[in-house]
């Protein structure tokens, strides 16, 4: 049977080695530089706001006219239930 502060010691172990990246300076420092790289470079700014726009979902007319009618419905009845009340 294991002793329980062996255990806190096992456990402490474990999570050092799947949290030392963020006690890590210098990965901290790398991710500064490279943040701030890539906030200056225009290019690059301009490729990263595409790729979240691109990635944004696109609904088609059909599809915002449905959830449209389906909000004013749900309004609707929530009225129709306040004037009941």
């Amino acid at each position: 049977m294991e002793d329980p502060i062996e255990k806190l010691h096992k456990l402490d172990r474990l999570t050092d080695a799947v949290y030392c990246h963020i006690r890590n300076y210098e990965f901290r420092e790398e991710c500064k530089q490279k943040q701030e790289a890539t906030s200056r470079n225009i290019i690059v700014r301009r490729q990263l706001d595409q790729v979240r726009q691109n990635r944004k979902r696109k609904f088609t007319v059909h599809t915002v006219a449905k959830r449209e009618e389906k909000a004013e419905e749900a309004i609707a009845v929530k009225k129709e239930r306040r004037v009941l009340l």
